[in-house]
């Protein structure tokens, strides 16, 4: 019997929420003041790391949000409200975002 890679499994909502729940205990721990000198770059450049990475998928499952009229699921009038009110963002901004989302 053969596994299936991991890249090929689907990420789930649990999955993303356990991310999530992590990332938010981070926050509340971080004190930059408390990291030694010689690690700023490097948490600097894994922060950034985890903020394109999270973006990419973010903006990337917004089409979705789109395509299946998800947002009313939510309560929300369009998938732009829904994207905004996630990043506390306009509903400009966020129509932006799902446009780009749908040119992927």
């Amino acid at each position: 019997m053969t596994s299936t890679p991991s890249a090929a499994r689907p990420v789930t909502l649990a999955e993303v929420t356990a991310m999530a729940d992590q990332l938010a205990s981070m926050a509340q721990r971080l004190d930059p003041d408390a990291l030694p000198d010689t690690e700023i770059a490097g948490v600097i450049s894994q922060l950034g790391r985890a903020v394109r990475t999270v973006d990419g998928m973010f903006t990337l499952t917004a089409r979705r949000a789109e395509e299946t009229d998800a947002h009313r699921a939510s309560g929300h009038r369009s998938a732009a409200d829904l994207v905004a009110d996630a990043t506390g963002t306009t509903s400009r901004t966020a129509k932006a975002r799902l446009r780009t989302s749908v040119q992927l």
